[in-house]
């Protein structure tokens, strides 16, 4: 028995001694080397953010192997010793815990002015619109106002609180969203360019564009005018300064209101620009990729004739690729879509027999493919990037085997490497947990086996 709890000690500080290395990623410089080819394992660039990641999984450990060695330490002293110790531990655990007991940990001031907490109990008004956004039809993405310096949505509580992160509608609502600088990457700067000199028109175009059909407003003033810290310092420069000019911004996009609960409001945009999240090009507009300075041209759309089924193409790609060579679209091609998950689209496509440009109105990633529902494999149809984000394809009649319908799933492939990941990982806690049994508890084993023979009998 002592041979098992050492060993299962020395497992303990092997699996110590290895998170703490993971936690550090710097342990002398054949450690940063060491770590650094761990990337190269499919999926290990999730913890390129190494102390957030490991330290939960450190701090197990570290109570693991402190207890065991506690343990290990007191079996040598009385049993009045062993008691005097254990309160004099614990007393020393409560008051260094007594900040996470008490709550003090979490319940911060987030603003100062107006004083904000981060515990917040929902508003119902924001529930309301919330429950309304998840049921809502996915007929395009949110731009939520006001705009953020990052990528935060401030959502206020009915108490003092305030939720300061990512885009809820996003994470819970399950539609896309855009909340601030950073979500709408590449068009960021030309976005606020455009707020600022106030060109309207270029600014429907850059919605349509991002298939942006929603704006979701929040025009409490008690987390946008005069805040501190101001989460809206740089953006305020080009858009809106406070709420009252909000208000006037939005009617040069909308003034169709479809939900109205307390200071949360949607409206769906009049945009004759809008590009649906897949549709077939009938137009392609070719543009210069990057300009003198060798940075990407983001303001191509810009004082252009666009309509509700432009492409825009680089200059270079229709060159490399000869992808712009399209003809008319057909009055009678038709497409249609709906989305099984976030990984995958199932699209189908009528009366399609020239060549034509289906484009997808999602961030451009190499592992997005095509795939047949005839034939079950990937589509060898050229795909390439298009309106500076998005993806898209280049398809020929060969592609359709000639007929007026095809069904095509468009599927995130790169999820493959994740299902095959989750059952590596159910495979590795199995063998653990029967690991475990076997060290400690042998007899349930006994058990089982007795009990399988007697019922085949």
């Amino acid at each position: 028995m002592n041979g098992a709890k050492n060993k299962t000690f020395l497992l303990s500080g092997i699996f110590f001694l290895t998170t703490l290395f993971l936690l550090s990623a710097n342990i002398t410089a054949v450690g940063v080397t060491i770590y650094q080819y761990l990337f190269y394992i499919p999926g290990f660039t999730m913890f390129r953010n190494f102390i957030g990641q490991w330290l939960f999984v450190f701090s197990f450990f570290y109570a693991l192997l402190f207890g065991q060695a506690l343990w290990i330490i007191l079996k040598h002293f009385s049993k009045r010793v062993v008691i005097g110790l254990f309160f004099m531990i614990s007393i020393l655990l409560v008051l260094s815990s007594w900040q996470f007991i008490s709550g003090g940990q979490i319940n911060k001031i987030i603003l100062t002015s107006p004083q904000k907490r981060i515990p917040i109990v929902m508003d119902k008004n924001f529930e309301k619109s919330l429950y309304y956004v998840k049921h809502m039809p996915d007929e395009g993405k949110i731009l939520i106002l006001p705009f953020s310096d990052a990528f935060y949505e401030l959502v206020p509580g009915s108490n003092d609180g305030l939720y300061v992160s990512s885009s809820i509608l996003s994470y819970i609502g399950g539609k896309y969203s855009f909340s601030g600088y950073q979500t709408i990457t590449p068009f960021s700067d030309t976005f606020l360019q455009l707020a600022k000199e106030q060109k309207y028109e270029d600014l429907k175009k850059l919605f349509g564009i991002l298939n942006i059909n929603y704006i979701y407003y929040n025009d409490d003033a008690s987390v946008y005018d005069h805040i501190v810290p101001d989460y809206y310092q740089y953006v305020r420069q080009f858009l809106p300064s406070d709420q009252k000019a909000y208000k006037e911004f939005l009617q040069n996009f909308s003034k169709k209101e479809i939900f109205s609960s307390g200071h949360y409001h949607i409206y769906k945009l009049e945009n004759n620009y809008f590009l649906t999240r897949f549709y077939i090009a009938d137009k392609i507009i070719q543009y210069i990729g990057s300009n003198k300075e060798n940075t990407q041209n983001i303001n191509f759309f810009v004082n252009t004739t666009m309509t509700k089924h432009t492409a825009y193409v680089t200059k270079e790609t229709c060159q490399r690729d000869k992808v712009c060579q399209l003809s008319p679209r057909s009055s009678s091609s038709e497409i249609s879509f709906e989305m099984i998950d976030p990984t995958k689209y199932k699209v189908t496509m009528h009366n399609v027999m020239k060549p034509t440009t289906l484009v997808f109105s999602n961030a451009f990633h190499g592992s997005w493919k095509l795939v047949s529902e005839n034939t079950a494999r990937e589509s060898s149809a050229k795909h390439f990037l298009t309106n500076g984000y998005a993806n898209a394809w280049y398809l020929t009649p060969q592609d359709f085997g000639n007929k007026k319908e095809e069904v095509l799933f468009v599927t995130m492939t790169g999820q493959k490497l994740f299902y095959i990941c989750a059952v590596i990982s159910l495979l590795f806690v199995v063998s653990v947990s029967i690991w475990g049994i076997v060290l400690f508890r042998p007899q349930i084993f006994v058990v089982i086996i007795r009990q399988i023979y007697a019922f085949k009998k």
